[in-house]
């Protein structure tokens, strides 16, 4: 069974909080009623159940400390979480489509399912369990710039 997580970036420290912190302040988070983009807090970004490609050799030694002191192994590495609001640098779909790649993409979520979007263009049809090889190389809050 997948666990249920999210995160939301705090703009005015512009810091991304994530799963165990939000927990720990859920109740503090009343700001937060609607979900909805504001000036402090960006909507809640939900996990996919989706984790990227990236392999353990090519975490930095930042990433590679912080999985081992929430108590996993590096045998237990299955890649880089992905979230709504993401940016995967995209290498190849399992279907054939018109999008040049490689490709910074964002994912959201729409329609019921985490679809793919160039900017804020949503691309129809491609979803992101379309991806064969992507990495996540960051998100649309703290790195706006990879999707220009």
């Amino acid at each position: 069974m997948k666990k249920i997580k999210a995160r939301l970036y705090a703009k005015k420290s512009k810091e991304m909080i994530d799963w165990e912190k939000l927990k720990i302040y859920f109740n503090e988070l009343t700001v937060l009623d609607d979900n909805e983009d504001s000036d402090m807090y960006s909507p809640f970004m939900f996990y996919t159940g989706v984790n990227d490609q990236t392999k353990w050799e090519q975490l930095t030694e930042e990433e590679k400390q912080k999985w081992i002191e929430e108590g996993n192994s590096p045998t237990e590495w299955k890649g880089r979480e992905i979230y709504d609001g993401d940016i995967i640098k995209v290498h190849s779909f399992t279907t054939d489509t018109s999008v040049k790649l490689p490709e910074n993409l964002v994912v959201r979520y729409y329609g019921g399912m985490f679809q793919l979007y160039r900017g804020k263009e949503n691309l129809m049809g491609l979803h992101l369990l379309y991806i064969e090889h992507g990495e996540v190389i960051g998100n649309m809050y703290q790195n706006p710039e990879l999707t220009a």
